[in-house]
């Protein structure tokens, strides 16, 4: 399921047998990304730094890129590329949040 999501959105970020829309893209690649997709949390992130579809918010997208690369998704590796603008402080807060998250989907 989260795989079909996943493609879902990336057929609204890019117009493939639908009208372009990052917002629905956004929705789609939330919904994946919340069942721990890497590929979804990747792409998420990567609209969260952009702000394609959602507000522009670099360390809500560091998380998503932080919790793909844990996953070791080799796109989201370096994290470093996303951490280089947004500062130690701005580091700390988006491990913090991936930390949150984790914590809340840890399976019992």
């Amino acid at each position: 399921m989260p795989e079909a999501q996943f493609n879902l959105g990336g057929c609204y970020k890019r117009g493939e047998g639908v009208v372009t829309n990052f917002i629905i893209a956004v929705e789609w690649y939330r919904k994946s990304a919340e069942q721990n997709l890497a590929s979804a949390q990747f792409n998420l992130g990567l609209c969260c730094v952009r702000g394609q579809g959602t507000k522009q918010d670099d360390v809500e997208g560091y998380k998503w890129i932080f919790l793909s690369s844990a996953q070791g998704f080799e796109q989201a590796k370096d994290t470093k590329k996303v951490g280089c603008w947004i500062g130690s402080e701005g580091i700390a807060e988006g491990k913090n949040r991936a930390n949150i998250w984790l914590e809340q989907h840890k399976k019992p």
